[in-house]
C-alpha cells in the first residue's frame, strides 16, 4: 500500500481572548495552548444562583501556524484541480473515508490501521489538541447544566415537602 501525502494543513486554534497573546500551558507538542483562567470550572455543590450566572466559554478562532511548504505548489495543484472540475468529488471522497472510519471507530469495528489513520489525520492537521480540549469544554457544559437541573429538582422536591 503506497503511502499518500496529507493535504490537510496545521491550524492553531486559540481562544478569542488568546488571539493577540498565546498565554497558558503547553497542550502536548502540536504547539497550543490553553488558559485555564478562560475555562472555569463549577464547584459541584455550588448555588444555583451561581450556575446560572455561569457565561458559555469563548468561541473557537482559526489561524495557521508556521508550516512547512507542501513538495508541491499548492495553488497551482487546487487551481488545477478546480479547472478539471474534480475539487469538490476529491474532498467528497475525502470526507466519505473519513466518514467510514469514524463509523468503525464508533461501532468498535474499526482496525488497527483505522484507529492509526484517524488520530494521524488529526495530529497532522494541527487539531487533535484543540478538538480534545472543545471535548472536554462540551464535557464541563454538560455538567453544569445537569447541576443546574438537580438544583431545580432539588428545590422541587424540597417544595413538596420531601
Amino acid at each position: 500500500m503506497a503511502e499518500s501525502q496529507s493535504l490537510l494543513l496545521p491550524v492553531t486554534i486559540c481562544m478569542e481572548s488568546e488571539s493577540s497573546q498565546m498565554t497558558g500551558s503547553s497542550l502536548g507538542s502540536l504547539g497550543y495552548t490553553y488558559n485555564p483562567a478562560d475555562h472555569p470550572h463549577s464547584p459541584v455543590d455550588a448555588p444555583p444562583s451561581s450556575l446560572s450566572s455561569l457565561q458559555p466559554s469563548p468561541s473557537f478562532s482559526l489561524s495557521l501556524p508556521s508550516v512547512p511548504k507542501p513538495s508541491i505548489d499548492s495553488a497551482s495543484f487546487w487551481k488545477d484541480f478546480n479547472e478539471a472540475g474534480r475539487t469538490k468529488a476529491i474532498f467528497s471522497d475525502f470526507i466519505g473515508e473519513l466518514n467510514d472510519i469514524s463509523d468503525r471507530i464508533q461501532s468498535n469495528q474499526a482496525s488497527q490501521e483505522d484507529y492509526d489513520m484517524a488520530l494521524r489525520v488529526m495530529e497532522a492537521s494541527g487539531s487533535l489538541a484543540v478538538l480534545v480540549a472543545k471535548q472536554d469544554e462540551e464535557i464541563k457544559k454538560k455538567k453544569v447544566e445537569v447541576q443546574i437541573e438537580e438544583a431545580a429538582m432539588k428545590r422541587i422536591m424540597s417544595a413538596m415537602g420531601r
